[in-house]
């Protein structure tokens, strides 16, 4: 009986997970029938770009859950996705190496520039949003430093053709989902994670090691934002070396998916199921908004606004549910008193 009725729950789960991108589509098509012209997807190009849109977005939105859900905001995560992808490129076209070692290099380096973070956290205890400023601005001085402000160029790169291959992006994202999924769901870390996020001083308590889990989920952010500036520079043929702190603007766009999937979607199904299904639901909405020949910054105030409204809902849906436990219990107060005659 209880098998069955996990059973019956996940299945739920996956079927809400596959309804959230599917009803987006539907309501963008609608939209688009009755006040534009086209399709959201009216080609396989459209559709390989919602797919590598998609999975950068979910790389990007899993660095952000690693330590957004536990109350830590880390800003130096744009820095890191820059960083790491400019050194990683450099070192990888030093050695006469191409393709994939890009991606390789650009993943140790994301885990190096992490883990520094992580450390500097930990050891000197400064709040979070300070420290990553401050770390930001230095990554991205780095980055502008060793390429004379250039950045990283891949067109002509050996081998680069693969990283910006949909399927090769398909495959990407499908280890990072499994990946994810095990050490999230299944390891001890997961545990110690849940553990931290929920209450520090008794997880440490417990005999957690508060310290080195938060270490470890600064590192493993700076992989999956580095993998993410891999992808993206693959495909757009290069990376900015950006300062001023712009190169965090990149990362906030993807906090969207994070909040649906980790917030929401998270409830119902695993959450690296969750980020995947916002991840797409969200890049259907911006393609959709596409077809309304609306500028970036119109298109950014209705995703914006969208986000803004989800986040309301979120804050207050205990109220909406305490509204109907209230209503059901003066009801059945109402019939009782009705069946027993009383005034």
């Amino acid at each position: 009986m209880k098998s069955k009725k996990n059973l019956l729950k996940f299945f739920k789960g996956i079927g809400i997970a596959i309804a959230l991108p599917v009803a987006v589509l539907i309501i963008m098509e609608i939209l688009i029938g009755l006040f534009a012209d086209g399709h959201v997807i009216s080609s396989m190009l459209d559709f390989k770009n919602m797919v590598r849109g998609a999975g950068i977005s979910a790389a990007i939105a899993f660095g952000l859950s690693m330590n957004l859900t536990s109350g830590r905001m880390d800003l130096s995560l744009g820095s890191q996705r820059v960083v790491a992808t400019i050194v990683g490129g450099i070192v990888a076209s030093k050695l006469g190496l191409g393709g994939a070692w890009v991606l390789l290099f650009a993943i140790i380096f994301g885990l190096i520039f992490g883990g520094i973070v992580g450390f500097l956290y930990v050891t000197l205890r400064i709040p979070p949003m300070v420290l990553g400023i401050g770390v930001a601005c230095i990554y991205e001085c780095i980055g502008f430093g060793l390429t004379d402000g250039v950045g990283l160029r891949l067109v002509g790169t050996k081998g680069v053709e693969i990283l910006s291959n949909v399927n090769f992006t398909l495959a990407v994202v499908a280890v990072i989902v499994v990946v994810m999924m095990v050490t999230m769901t299944y390891t001890v870390f997961s545990y110690k994670f849940r553990a931290v996020r929920g209450a520090q001083q008794i997880a440490k308590n417990a005999g957690i090691n508060v310290f080195v889990n938060v270490a470890i989920c600064y590192t493993v952010a700076g992989i999956l934002v580095a993998i993410s500036g891999v992808l993206d520079a693959a495909f757009a043929g290069s990376m900015t070396a950006s300062m001023g702190l712009t190169s965090n603007g990149v990362v906030m766009q993807h906090m969207f998916p994070m909040m649906i999937g980790g917030t929401f979607l998270s409830r119902y199904v695993n959450q690296s199921i969750g980020i995947i299904s916002a991840a797409v639901a969200v890049k259907i909405l911006g393609m959709g908004l596409t077809c309304f020949n609306l500028s970036d910054a119109t298109s950014g105030v209705v995703n914006m606004a969208i986000f803004i409204a989800f986040l309301v809902y979120q804050a207050n849906a205990y109220k909406i549910k305490q509204a109907k436990t209230d209503k059901l219990r003066i009801a059945e107060a109402k019939a009782y008193k009705a069946a027993n005659g009383l005034a």
